[in-house]
């Protein structure tokens, strides 16, 4: 009898799925609880690694547990929330516990090298674990401990730059780590670059990934994109006083005003579900009986989100963050590094969007005068960009022509509710899409900005996608 590769690949991913679960794994937060030391040269925190410390980290480590069903976690983060750490244990549960080949990519050289002999390095001795890695492999004129290589019994830790596609070769893996993307390649070729790496686990049975680090800016970071691709859970705590749970958000922070300025030193929190007014200091006690609330369907299946910042940090307390606060609030630096660093939000300013791009620098050099209405034979191609706000949708349509050359062909708003991709100024947008020509043709193409109501722009893009009738292609 003969077996096609349908058949084969069934008969491999089975068999896989079966002797897996003969192991018995311990999840990897009570092996690393029972397990890692953290050495006192890296942290003021040296000692047994303690969730008590990071709460916030025990379930999104435990998405890696070879049988929970997340196949990719997607983490936006700020500075002084204990990542390293949380990456660190991670990839020492995976090089003990389920031996394999593992991939971590980061965003510069400097921090890859810091990160593999200052931290990972440093952790695995003061854990007692040091013989695991093989000084040679069983190629002699190779060493199986090298800056960028650690072997061990199973497996191998490969160390990778995100800087160009090229880098990241051929090496396949079960687990991979995709840390800090945003910092690495510039540009939109970050994007590529990562995208590039994700290939290397694409096929694995098994596999894990992990995307995290600080987003920079909002229209191309590579960690916010997989971080809307995910459930999107949120961090929340119980007040002390009402018991009803809700987000640390830098909005609950209160400074009070003492003869015209901001004293940092009479900063309070609000719960923002009953008005209760408490002390930044009860922060730790919350986080004990904090939870992970996802906030919306992930996209892909196995995909999971979270957003971790200072807020809930009881590794910074919200004095600090209000110094911080009020050191970089009158400048653009400052708001952006505040933005970033501390709240972990990928930075939405405009304007250094438009410093970044060549074609908006150039703008004003090429402008030609014509009036609304005018048909322009130069346009070959029609694009439409609609952005979404709480009661109405604002839509520009453009058409293109030879070297770039833009016209602006229409500007419309759509008044109505957005949250029903069915009503409401949705409807009037479909509408008009669906009739719209410019010189008997159709618009081509479709983006709407996914920042606001995220789901009713995904639901939209996908309905309007299916309805054979319209001729336009969406992508949110």
């Amino acid at each position: 009898m003969k077996y096609s590769t349908n058949d084969i690949a069934w008969l491999k991913e089975s068999l896989f799925k079966v002797l897996d679960n003969q192991k018995v794994f311990q999840t990897p937060s009570k092996w690393i609880s029972n397990n890692v030391v953290i050495p006192a040269k890296n942290s003021a925190r040296a000692g047994k690694f303690d969730f008590n410390t990071t709460p916030y980290f025990k379930e999104i480590v435990d998405c890696f547990n070879p049988a929970d069903p997340t196949t990719l976690v997607a983490l936006e983060k700020s500075t002084q929330v204990g990542y390293s750490q949380f990456v660190i244990t991670l990839i020492m549960y995976y090089m003990i516990n389920v031996p394999c080949p593992i991939i971590y990519s980061t965003g510069k050289e400097k921090t890859l090298h810091t990160f593999f002999e200052q931290y990972l390095m440093a952790c695995i001795s003061s854990s007692g674990f040091r013989s695991i890695i093989r000084s040679d492999s069983a190629n002699k004129r190779k060493s199986g401990d090298t800056k960028n290589l650690k072997e061990f019994a199973g497996g191998r830790l490969i160390g990778k730059v995100l800087s160009t596609a090229s880098d990241q070769g051929q090496d396949p893996c079960r687990f991979l780590v995709l840390d800090e993307v945003d910092k690495g390649a510039t540009g939109t070729n970050q994007g590529a670059v990562a995208e590039v790496a994700l290939e290397r686990n694409k096929t694995w049975i098994g596999k894990k990934t992990l995307i995290g680090g600080s987003p920079e800016l909002a229209y191309n970071s590579f960690v916010s994109k997989y971080y809307l691709l995910g459930d999107r859970s949120r961090w929340n705590v119980p007040c002390p006083k009402c018991g009803e749970f809700h987000e640390l958000t830098f909005k609950n922070i209160k400074i009070t005003t003492v003869e015209g300025r901001q004293d940092r030193s009479q900063t309070y929190r609000i719960c923002p579900v009953n008005g209760c007014i408490y002390k930044p200091e009860d922060k730790r006690n919350m986080n004990k009986q904090g939870k992970w609330i996802p906030t919306a369907k992930p996209k892909v299946q196995g995909y999971r989100s979270f957003h971790v910042d200072e807020n809930m940090s009881n590794l910074s307390n919200d004095y600090e963050i209000v110094d911080k606060w009020l050191k970089n609030k009158d400048t653009e630096d400052g708001r952006k590094y505040f933005n970033q660093e501390v709240l972990g939000r990928a930075y939405k300013d405009k304007a250094v969007y438009l410093a970044d791009n060549w074609f908006y620098k150039n703008l004003g050099t090429e402008t030609t005068q014509y009036k609304t209405g005018q048909v322009i034979d130069d346009v070959m191609f029609k694009t439409a960009g609609a952005d979404v706000q709480q009661d109405r949708i604002y839509l520009e349509i453009v058409g293109w022509g030879e070297q770039e050359r833009s016209y602006s062909l229409e500007w419309k708003t759509f008044m109505g509710d957005t949250r029903n991709p069915k009503e409401g100024a949705w409807a009037l947008l479909r509408e008009y899409l669906k009739n719209y020509t410019y010189k008997n043709t159709p618009i081509d193409f479709v983006a709407i900005d996914s920042g606001y109501n995220t789901d009713a722009v995904y639901n939209f893009c996908i309905s309007c996608n299916q309805d054979k009738y319209f001729r336009a292609n969406l992508v949110p």
